[in-house]
């Protein structure tokens, strides 16, 4: 059964961040992507990141998930350095991620799509399942037993067994929510989960955010261009533009900030 874990924020505001990036750049041909951005992301809250289209977000995503490798910087989870680490052993870290684009197996089922996401956490070895020893199959009936308990908090349970290509966008959005969950990740990077929703969709989507920190005990960096679901989630929100960071604060203090209404609005506050 799912266990209801509780965060504080304020509680963990002075402790070691859960995620601590330090001055990292990154450049494609010349072209600087990321021009010598900090944050920090503290454990259990949720932490939105903003900025124009081409303001490196994702490729601030793309670095902490190890699919980039920074020009300069660090980058530290847990306490624990990540930049010498490979981009599958992530998940193990206990870094999950979704993506603008869903990354989903169509032709296998909802409920083999979220158990994809468990394997990270798996230790049965090639042989083992080769020879389909005791160990494995339990492995195999906890895995699933998991996910299970996923697609009922998402409320997927009349599709577990349809093929996920087959299922509305909003459905797919779910299910690759849930293969994120599945790995059991610390902390939970979000890319762009409004995209395509429509209104009802984009309203259950925030209490699902909410609800998934509470039950997982998450942490979420999120990138979002829905200004109001951001502002009104996230605890702490980073704003970026042309690589620069801009902005950093609770949402009040950056929804004020002059750079960042210059960044939107090409214009000062009034």
């Amino acid at each position: 059964m799912l266990t209801a874990v509780t965060s504080s924020v304020s509680a963990t505001a002075h402790a070691e961040p859960l995620l601590d990036v330090r001055e990292m750049s990154i450049t494609f041909g010349g072209i600087v992507a990321l021009d010598k951005v900090s944050m920090q992301v503290a454990n259990g809250e949720i932490c939105g990141l903003i900025g124009p289209n081409g303001a490196g977000k994702t490729t601030l995503f793309n670095c902490l998930s190890g699919l980039y490798r920074p020009t300069a910087g660090a980058i530290a989870f847990g306490g624990e350095a990540t930049l010498s680490k490979r981009e599958h052993d992530m998940a193990g870290l206990g870094i999950g991620r979704t993506f603008q684009n869903l990354a989903l197996f169509k032709t296998m089922t909802v409920l083999e799509n979220i158990m994809v996401g468990s394997y990270s956490q798996t230790h049965t070895g090639f042989l083992s399942n080769f020879l389909r020893l005791p160990s494995v199959r339990r492995e195999e009936a906890e895995v699933e037993k998991s996910a299970r308990e996923i697609a009922h908090f998402l409320q997927l349970d009349k599709w577990l067994d349809i093929s996920a290509g087959d299922l509305p966008f909003g459905i797919q959005k779910r299910v690759e929510f849930g293969r994120a969950l599945a790995a059991k990740p610390r902390l939970l990077l979000l890319d762009e989960p409004a995209a395509g929703l429509n209104h009802e969709e984009l309203t259950g989507l925030k209490q699902l955010i909410l609800d998934a920190r509470a039950n997982f005990g998450l942490t979420v960096l999120l990138v979002e261009h829905h200004m109001d679901m951001v502002m009104s989630l996230s605890d702490h929100v980073v704003a970026l533009n042309f690589g620069q960071k801009i902005a950093d604060g609770t949402p009040g203090e950056v929804q004020r900030n002059p750079e960042l209404i210059r960044a939107y609005l090409g214009e000062e506050a009034p």
